[in-house]
Formats: structure tokens, C-alpha cells, sequence
């Protein structure tokens, strides 16, 4: 049987906790970002358990469509210099509490 991991994941750029205690995906509290996508602007929460693609999302989100992720709390732009090796796009990078960072590919969505 595996064990679940849940993250809990803070803004890289103001160090603002990104957990919303309020909005649960998977049973356990979502990661809260603001999204944009397709000229739309929304709210996305994201499974905080480690390995799912849950989520719920306040806008339209077609499969295969760059997304870009915010900070709902300083509003700036959550990305990295890092390109996925698979696809040469840039990756989101939400540091954990502790020593590890989850990376989020926007076309997974």
C-alpha cells in the first residue's frame, strides 16, 4: 500500500503560504494560485498530494494550452528558468516547507 504525500508550498517571490485550508482536492487542503489562460483570468487550486493532476478551477481550461500561475497574494508571476526536458517549456517552481519544491507544468493541466 503507498503512503500519500501531502505539500505545503509558498510563494517563491514573497514567501506567502499558497495552502488554502478552505478549498480541499483530494480531501486535504488545495495549493491556491491566480491562473491565466486563453486571454482568461481565474483562480486555480491544486492538489497539494504529491503524483495527482486534481484540481478545480474557476475558468475554462483546455487540455494542452499554456497556462501561466500567480501569487494570489503579491500577484507576481510564479516561474523559473528551468525547461522541461521533454518539452523546452518553463516550469513553475512553488518551494515546499523543508527542503522540497514541486514543479509545475502548465500543459498538464
Amino acid at each position: 500500500m503507498y503512503e500519500l504525500m501531502s505539500l505545503r508550498l509558498k510563494c517563491p517571490l514573497c514567501g506567502r503560504s499558497l495552502m488554502d485550508q478552505e478549498q480541499l482536492i483530494d480531501n486535504v487542503p488545495g495549493i491556491h494560485l491566480n491562473i491565466e489562460c486563453r486571454g482568461q483570468k481565474g483562480d486555480i487550486w491544486l492538489s497539494s498530494i504529491y503524483g495527482s493532476y486534481n484540481y478545480k478551477a474557476t475558468i475554462d481550461l483546455p487540455r494542452n494550452e499554456i497556462a501561466i500561475f500567480y501569487c494570489p497574494e503579491c500577484h507576481d508571476q510564479i516561474t523559473s528558468k528551468t525547461e522541461c526536458m521533454t518539452c523546452v517549456r518553463i516550469w513553475s517552481v512553488l518551494p515546499g516547507y523543508g527542503r522540497k519544491s514541486e514543479h509545475l507544468l502548465p500543459e498538464r493541466l
